[in-house]
């Protein structure tokens, strides 16, 4: 195996032989694989940038429009999500679905007694969950409100928020996040 980057890569990727092998067989997704609550977390599968570069919106756009074509072995591309191909992110089991310029977004399961996000989270960026089965409580600007399979809530750019299940049942959703810093 060769250690460092060829000398005129702008990009390059840390991951395992597990990781890899999960990706090779799409039992999970690079936007799975890559995913963190901020740019410094580390993930299975970690895209780096050349000493004295940092992270900037078309970095990170350029990176997983790459990412998303070169890890996915599906043609066309194709993302399996489900509670096996889950790995866990902000408190929840998230499959990182499909990412864009300026959209993002991803299947979630949120177990009992799961919190994702706490009270003061919040992004710069509006974001919709569409909640596919069981009940979840959330708070959104310091109110409280039960969603149910077959809703759907915004949360409004900059909007503290914070969502968790009391329930046996696994709430299932889809968060898409849009706009700029999405």
């Amino acid at each position: 195996m060769a250690e460092g980057a060829h000398p005129d890569a702008f990009y390059t990727w840390r991951t395992d032989g597990e990781t890899l092998a999960k990706l090779c067989s799409g039992d999970i997704g690079p936007g799975t694989a890559s995913a963190m609550e901020n740019i410094t977390d580390d993930a299975p599968l970690k895209a780096l940038l050349p000493d004295g570069e940092s992270w900037t919106m078309e970095h990170y756009h350029t990176m997983v429009e790459f990412e998303t074509a070169f890890f996915n072995p599906f043609n066309p591309e194709m993302v399996r999500f489900g509670e096996k191909y889950t790995r866990s992110v902000h408190g929840g089991h998230a499959v990182g679905l499909f990412n864009g310029k300026g959209m993002r977004c991803a299947w979630y399961s949120i177990h009992k007694g799961e919190r994702v996000n706490d009270e003061r989270h919040a992004n710069p960026f509006p974001q919709g969950i569409i909640i596919l089965s069981g009940q979840m409580k959330s708070v959104r600007d310091g109110k409280e409100q039960l969603y149910s399979a077959g809703e759907a809530y915004l949360i409004p750019a900059g909007t503290p928020h914070t969502s968790w299940n009391e329930g046996d049942e696994p709430v299932h959703a889809i968060w898409i996040a849009w706009g700029i810093g999405a």
